[in-house]
C-alpha cells in the first residue's frame, strides 16, 4: 500500500481539511480523506484485507477513525484522554472496516513501555504494539 502522503490529491484534501477545521464547530472533517484511503488500500481493510463496504459473511462497512484513540481504555499506562491532542490531527486517521474498528481495535492503544506521548513531537518516542498501516 502506498503512503497516503504520496497520493496526488493529498495536499489539496489536507488543505481543505485544515480550513474546514477552523470553520466547523462539530467533529473534525475526517471524511474528506475517505476516498484517498480507499484508493490507496484498493478498497480493502488494511488490517484484515476484506473488501470494504460489502455485506456478506461479515459486514465490512468502512470506518475512518483515530489510530491513537481520543478516549483510551485504561491500560495502566495512559489516562483516559491521553490522545485528546490528536483528535483533529490528520496523521492520526486510519480507514478500516467496521469489524476491525469496532470489534478489535476499539479504544485500546497498547504500548510496550510506560512512555505516553503528550504532544505531537513525542509520538516517535512511543513504542506502540499496533502497526500503523499508513506508515509501515
Amino acid at each position: 500500500m502506498q503512503k497516503i502522503h504520496n497520493h496526488k490529491d493529498f495536499e489539496n484534501i489536507k488543505k481543505e481539511f485544515e480550513e474546514a477545521k477552523e470553520y466547523e464547530s462539530s467533529d473534525c472533517p475526517w471524511a474528506k480523506f475517505i476516498p484517498i484511503h480507499k484508493e490507496i488500500s484498493r478498497g480493502r481493510c488494511p488490517i484484515c484485507e476484506q473488501k470494504l463496504d460489502e455485506i456478506g459473511e461479515r459486514h465490512t462497512g468502512s470506518s475512518i477513525d483515530h489510530f491513537r484513540p481520543k478516549k483510551n481504555e485504561a491500560n495502566g499506562k495512559q489516562s483516559q484522554d491521553a490522545y485528546a491532542f490528536l483528535e483533529c490531527e490528520e496523521s492520526n486517521y486510519i480507514l478500516m472496516c467496521k469489524g476491525c474498528n469496532d470489534g478489535y481495535k476499539k479504544s485500546f492503544f497498547p504500548l510496550d513501555t510506560d512512555f505516553v506521548a503528550t504532544k505531537l513531537s513525542e509520538l516517535n518516542d512511543e513504542k506502540p504494539l499496533l502497526i500503523n498501516v499508513r506508515e509501515e
